[in-house]
């Protein structure tokens, strides 16, 4: 009985959200890991929410390429290849230095200090070992980033893209047992960004690329 009141009492869009995050978070995690097929009924039962938001949350991370859909064969997890976040990394490069560049152009006092409160948020996150959710402030940091280039065909690009490698983020900070060092790195690229050295930021993004790139071919080798 108490599934069904909690069924009933978050209006639509919250249950949609709810479940989206849930479920981002178990495939972030590897909870349910890569090829795992989705069983709509348990996690129905598990996360307290009806068919309709589940379905709707599995559309967002399957636009997301978190999970495939197949009208015969149902719903699975994606799977995790060098292939692919090789991939990735070079359309990064095509998004990111551009990005920073532009962020670099546009920043001011307060839209810098917002950045920087939000790196001072993963201290906690890294001293936990809570590696999901830097995955996910990371994931935000770029969004921030984004907006403030204030080019929304450049910060979609950037969205689609760092989706996709929530999971391989959580992998290198699960690997390397901190998220210290990584979140080090963001610090230099946001402080090149408030100087307001365009060239400079673009040039730190690429190296920020680059670093990570042959962080997960070590890993992933």
């Amino acid at each position: 009985m108490a599934v069904a009141t909690d069924r009933k009492r978050f209006p639509g869009p919250l249950k949609v959200e709810r479940a989206y995050e849930e479920l981002r978070r178990m495939i972030i995690t590897h909870e349910l890991p890569p090829g795992t097929t989705i069983d709509e009924r348990e996690l129905m039962d598990q996360l307290e929410i009806g068919r309709t938001p589940l379905r709707e949350a599995m559309l967002r991370l399957a636009h997301e390429r978190l999970i495939v859909r197949s009208p015969r064969r149902g719903a699975w997890v994606s799977q995790l290849s060098l292939t692919d976040i090789q991939q990735l990394n070079e359309a990064r490069q095509l998004v990111e230095p551009p990005i920073a560049r532009l962020a670099a152009e546009h920043v001011t006092p307060a839209t810098g200090q917002q950045l920087r409160t939000m790196l001072q948020r993963t201290d906690k996150q890294v001293a936990q070992g809570d590696f999901a959710s830097l995955a996910i402030i990371d994931l935000e940091f770029h969004l921030l980033l984004g907006k403030l280039a204030a080019n929304d065909y450049l910060t979609n690009f950037s969205m689609e893209i760092n989706t996709s490698l929530l999971r391989y983020w959580h992998l290198s900070f699960r690997l390397a047992d901190s998220g210290r060092v990584w979140f080090e790195s963001h610090s230099e690229l946001l402080e090149r960004i408030i100087s307001g050295d365009a060239e400079a930021a673009a040039a730190e993004a690429q190296r920020h690329i680059d670093s990570y790139r042959k962080r997960m071919r070590q890993f992933m080798g």
